[in-house]
């Protein structure tokens, strides 16, 4: 698992969050690969922006696997959020 930084902007609900991907293509005999992506995300504390980052990474996870099953397309899976 990686550890990331979670950013609470001074005097509001915004957090930014850092979630990870890990990229798995064929059959993953290759240099690893991984997409990092930003997102703001509105929360009354640090705790609540941490789940809602982690509930997003699973759930574009979960999207990204029913997109591209049986499609010979890339695969991999999230790997964390702050």
């Amino acid at each position: 698992m990686q550890t990331t930084t979670l950013l609470k902007f001074s005097s509001s609900n915004w957090f930014l969050a850092k979630i990870v991907y890990h990229i798995i293509s064929g059959e993953g005999n290759h240099t690893p690969q991984f997409d990092e992506q930003l997102r703001l995300i509105q929360a009354e504390n640090e705790l609540q922006a941490i789940q809602k980052a982690r509930q997003t990474g699973e759930k574009e996870e979960a999207e990204q696997r029913e997109h591209s099953s049986g499609r010979g397309a890339a695969d991999g899976g999230f790997i964390a959020a702050p």
